[in-house]
């Protein structure tokens, strides 16, 4: 029996399979050669998220090969991307390494655009020259206008003698000289209309060769390592890049005899992130993707006294920085030359297409350049090489340093622009300072939004994501675009209000609850009342089902008039008191054929100019549907029927000593 069991067991000992070999990385050794020889992937953008100062972008593309290991050579993507926001998903392949380099682009490997731009130089000096020859034409001619006969004084005792044949072969020189004048500048008027036309073709042209990304320095080169499981698989990158942000704005059109309302939401978005976005799907969110997504913790908090103080002598400054950066290889000459030549060319190059080196848009209204401490995994870019896959070290005119200890993040400080009010991050401190106060350490300082009018700001630091109707188009530029984003139409009430105090006018305002999920943002509308524009306003932000006000504009059949009766009486013998009793009369007709429901502002005035003065509410008629608050005012709802008219009374007393004048403050 023992041996049959000793039997089996070796039976199933021998029936495992040994332990497969551990599975060991592919031979791939990632840098410059590996890139260029890589197979480039076209991945066009696809989806794209806005936030209040920056934009995620997903770009979606296959990948055609055999199956087995691969290096892919994605697009290149903005130089001011947030390099550790990076990422990049396959399906059908095992994603392997992906490798993110900043690098300086080369101006002469943008394509053969030194004759074109000799052209627009040769046009531009052929330009000026005619300007110059019109200058002095004009000139000529206008002297030439300002000759003539001058009268002789009579009393002049030697005048000269006087040649009538001389004065009219002068003025003949003088009509000649004119006609001839205003033909050559209008010849060379032409010659600058033809010169402009072949000086904007040029101009077009050379864009076409993309020769205005040459002025762009900084570009981020993505080489990918996949492992293929399938002939074609599909890859998607996103990362997050800053200059884009986004408003709500609103249309409202109030229809159906005044019982529905049409709302239509939708976003204007400005983005200067170096990319079109050509046929995207686009959402739009109200989240801050830098703000920390850990809760804050308390830090301990101790108190103590100590019997002796040693006092500690401060500085009245920072210390100042090192004088000395740290030590890096010096470039070669040949580096230097090329770095020179391609510098001149960029130069060249801005001033063909017009674009101004000094003011460099690399983010919507003037972002930073890109927010620092966030995401620079890769280091500084200089000079004019490429630094392919060198970690963090420092790329110095094509050499890579060694790699320095890197600079802990800043906090994100984003204040409001004088001109733009966009968010912008505000420099931050080179030195921690140490506070003297009961804390262990500074409280955290995160992000924070100073710009009242971004959807960050407006959501109340949630997270709310709107998405576009269908796909859109957002090109990179100055100009702001408009995305629909849904329409929705909702039952509504309406009512008039109105201030006579101030205006003899009544006021129709809709009012309706929000039913979505998702907050009204504050924003913008344009008001329509069937197809009449009625005006532009301003929605505040409503929450899930808040009550909506929108004013409708002014109406002629709802007419008010007011009057205010005073009666003033003295009491007492001995001391004279002085009462003055108001009666405020607001008559409010109704010229509709349908009744009405107005809502009327009046208000009592309030004491406390002096202990002497005393005022006492008397009833109103009829009873006043809200108030008085604290500021006197009460409101009336009163129901006017078609063609009559209702009469609103509110009555009050003020009494003070006989000699006393009243004022209002």
């Amino acid at each position: 029996m023992a041996h049959a069991r000793l039997a089996a067991a070796c039976l199933a000992l021998a029936c495992v399979a040994p332990p497969a070999a551990a599975e060991r990385p592919p031979a791939v050794t990632v840098g410059p050669a590996l890139y260029e020889a890589a197979a480039a992937v076209l991945a066009p953008i696809d989806d794209v998220t806005v936030y209040s100062d920056r934009a995620r972008i997903t770009r979606v593309g296959d990948a055609e090969g055999a199956v087995g290991v691969r290096a892919l050579r994605l697009p290149d993507l903005p130089g001011a991307t947030l390099l550790d926001t990076i990422r990049l998903s396959a399906e059908g392949a095992e994603v392997l390494r992906v490798e993110a380099s900043p690098v300086a682009r080369s101006v002469q490997a943008v394509g053969d655009t030194e004759g074109l731009v000799a052209a627009i130089e040769a046009q531009r000096a052929a330009l000026a020259r005619l300007d110059a020859r019109r200058a002095v034409l004009l000139g000529e001619l206008t002297l030439l206008t300002e000759l003539g006969p001058t009268a002789v004084p009579e009393d002049r005792e030697k005048a000269p003698p006087v040649d009538s044949a001389g004065w009219a072969a002068a003025r003949r020189f003088l009509a000649d000289r004119r006609a001839d004048l205003v033909a050559r500048v209008a010849a060379l008027d032409d010659a600058q209309r033809v010169g402009r036309d072949a000086l904007a073709k040029a101009q077009a042209e050379l864009a076409r060769h993309d020769a205005g990304a040459a002025t762009d320095v900084r570009r981020v080169q993505v080489l990918a390592v996949i492992r293929a499981t399938r002939a074609r698989p599909t890859l998607r990158l996103s990362y997050f890049v800053p200059g884009a942000h986004w408003r709500p704005a609103y249309t409202v059109e109030l229809a159906d005899g005044g019982q529905q309302v049409t709302v239509r939401a939708a976003a204007r978005v400005k983005q200067t992130t170096g990319e079109d976005w050509t046929d995207v799907a686009l959402a739009l969110s109200t989240a801050i993707p830098a703000q920390g997504i850990e809760a804050p913790r308390l830090l301990t908090w101790t108190l103590g006294e100590s019997r002796d103080f040693l006092p500690q002598p401060r500085a009245e400054r920072d210390p100042a920085p090192p004088a000395f950066a740290a030590p890096t290889p010096a470039p070669r000459l040949s580096e230097l030359r090329r770095a020179a030549a391609d510098e001149a060319l960029r130069a060249r190059l801005s001033a063909a297409l017009g674009v101004d080196d000094g003011e460099v848009d690399r983010d919507a209204d003037g972002l930073a350049d890109a927010i620092e401490g966030v995401g620079r995994g890769v280091g500084a870019v200089g000079g004019a090489a490429s630094g392919f896959g060198r970690g963090a070290g420092a790329v110095v005119e094509g050499r890579a340093s060694r790699p320095q200890p890197s600079a802990p993040p800043r906090p994100m400080d984003f204040e409001a622009e004088p001109v733009s009010g966009e968010m912008s991050r505000a420099p931050g401190p080179a030195y921690v300072r140490t506070p003297l106060d009961l804390f262990d350490a500074p409280p955290p300082s995160g992000p924070r939004i100073t710009d009242a009018t971004l959807p960050a700001a407006l959501a109340g630091g949630l997270d709310h994501v709107y998405a576009a109707a269908t796909r859109a188009s957002v090109p990179s530029g100055k100009d702001v675009h408009t995305v629909p984003i849904d329409t929705a139409t909702w039952p509504v009430t309406t009512h008039y209000e109105a201030a006579p105090a101030l205006r003899l006018t009544a006021y129709r305002t809709a009012t309706v609850k929000n039913p979505r999920p998702t907050p009204l943002l504050a924003g913008p509308v344009d008001i329509f009342v069937g197809a009449d524009y009625v005006g532009s306003g301003a929605l505040e932000t409503t929450g899930p089902g808040g009550t909506l006000a929108l004013p409708l504009g002014a109406d002629e059949d709802i007419r008010l008039v007011r009057r205010v009766l005073p009666k003033t009486v003295t009491e007492g013998v001995f001391s004279k008191t002085a009462v003055t009793r108001y009666v405020t009369e607001v008559d409010v007709a109704n010229d509709k054929r349908r009744p009405v429901t107005v809502r009327v502002v009046e208000q009592y005035p309030l004491g406390g100019v002096s202990e002497d003065v005393e005022v006492k509410r008397e009833a109103a008629t009829p009873k006043p549907a809200f108030g008085p608050d604290e500021a006197g005012r009460v409101v009336f709802e009163v129901q006017v029927p078609p063609g009559e008219v209702r009469t609103l009374r509110l009555a009050y007393r003020i009494e003070r000593p006989a000699d006393h004048r009243l004022y209002q403050r």
